[in-house]
């Protein structure tokens, strides 16, 4: 299967920056294009990351704006389109405080994704949040 595949190629890399980590995380779809995919790229690789590294794994964020799709936006329009796209789910702030967090996502072009959701976990109590992808746009 080609998860297995890249999961192997982000282990490998995670590998080489060596720093630890507490938690894995993905970076979340809305609830209305997991419906069309039925998954979520994002939480394939983050699962199988963890478990091959041997680290917890946990889904604590929740993307509550449906946004556009960031392919094609500008640089500009891709920060504006995710600001305030993510929110912690209910009960999860103890599970990242503290934490040094890996978040996880298959594609980045600038970044501006996963640097809103570190935003969101460092402001409710991540001690250090890194970010991983599969491949840059």
């Amino acid at each position: 299967m080609l998860a297995d595949y890249l999961i192997e190629l982000m282990t490998y890399s995670w590998q080489l920056v060596s720093e630890p980590v507490d938690l894995i995380v993905p970076v979340p779809l809305h609830r209305s294009r997991w419906a069309q995919r039925g998954f979520n790229q994002a939480e394939v690789l983050a699962r199988g990351l963890a478990n091959r590294l041997s680290v917890a794994f946990a889904d604590p964020l929740v993307r509550s704006k449906r946004t556009k799709p960031q392919f094609g936006l500008a640089k500009s329009d891709r920060r504006s389109n995710v600001r305030a796209a993510f929110n912690l789910k209910r009960g999860q702030q103890e599970a990242i405080c503290g934490k040094i967090v890996l978040v996880v996502d298959d594609v980045v072009a600038t970044g501006s994704t996963i640097e809103e959701c570190a935003r969101i976990l460092r402001q409710k109590g991540a001690k250090q949040v890194w970010g991983l992808v599969i491949a840059r746009a």
